[in-house]
């Protein structure tokens, strides 16, 4: 995660908070580590560390950690809620609604997601589309987060009949944004003539070509936000387990717009 332009600035401020406080830092640096039994057993000790924070774990990486005995535990963008840990994240939901309302403004009526299925951007965006009304959304499994999948993954999409393209496309993050546009640009797709495309996250949008619609979050906030309630944890041992979300915003650049052959009213148009 240490290279990644989104959890390396959660890590940075997890490392800002923990400073402040005058308390120490260990790092775990792989999950490669942690599934090595010896390994683990050296570095995560409930002798010398006194509380746990997961930063973008799976459940089996999660499960590792319970495993070591060293509670308590928090969990930053993890499986929500799992196993009685504590889960700081970015709030999805209202990132999600945020963007495609948006869209939905500029009168995009026609949508696809690219990213992990697995992921909760994606059901968020799924469950938007179904109270939405919108008809058969597009979906496309990357299969991963950097911009390689992102490129393949807007790949894939237009070699649908041109009549099932989109409007708009949603990428889960804006590495994979930013790997679409290229692959649009490589295919004379216009955007956001032809298709508008935006991100999530803000970690690079604001360079890309064209300059990438995404959703802003205080990553180091988060990080912050999970060694406070790593640190309650251990002077409340006994509270409930809490899902902690930061506010996401909306930033509009210019990779998004109105569609082909859509008038809108005179009230949208102004406000543009």
């Amino acid at each position: 995660k240490y290279s990644d332009p989104f959890f390396s600035r959660v890590i940075e401020g997890i490392d800002a908070e923990i400073l402040e406080r005058g308390l120490r830092l260990r790092f775990v640096y792989s999950v490669a580590e942690l599934e090595n039994d010896e390994l683990r057993g050296e570095m995560v000790r409930p002798d010398v560390i006194s509380g746990l924070i997961g930063v973008g774990l799976g459940a089996p990486a999660l499960v590792r950690l319970t495993e070591s005995e060293v509670t308590p535990i928090v969990a930053v963008e993890g499986p929500e809620l799992y196993r009685g840990i504590d889960y700081v994240s970015v709030d999805k939901e209202s990132g999600v609604r945020q963007l495609m309302e948006h869209l939905w403004s500029l009168g995009h009526r026609h949508f696809a997601f690219i990213g992990p299925p697995e992921e909760e951007r994606f059901r968020r965006f799924c469950g938007w589309a179904a109270l939405a009304g919108v008809a058969q959304p597009v979906t496309i499994d990357t299969q991963g987060w950097d911009m390689s999948a992102g490129y393949a993954g807007m790949q894939k999409l237009l070699q649908l009949p041109r009549d099932r393209w989109p409007t708009a496309t949603m990428a889960a993050c804006d590495s994979l944004a930013v790997g679409a546009l290229r692959a649009a640009r490589e295919l004379e797709v216009d955007v956001p003539g032809d298709m508008a495309v935006v991100g999530f996250d803000n970690t690079m949008g604001a360079y890309s070509t064209p300059p990438l619609t995404t959703i802003s979050v205080q990553r180091e906030q988060l990080g912050r936000m999970a060694v406070r309630r790593l640190i309650e944890r251990q002077q409340h041992p006994g509270e409930p387990v809490t899902r902690m979300t930061l506010a996401t915003e909306l930033v509009v650049r210019e990779s998004s717009g109105m569609p082909l052959g859509v008038e809108l009213p005179a009230a949208v148009s102004a406000g543009r």
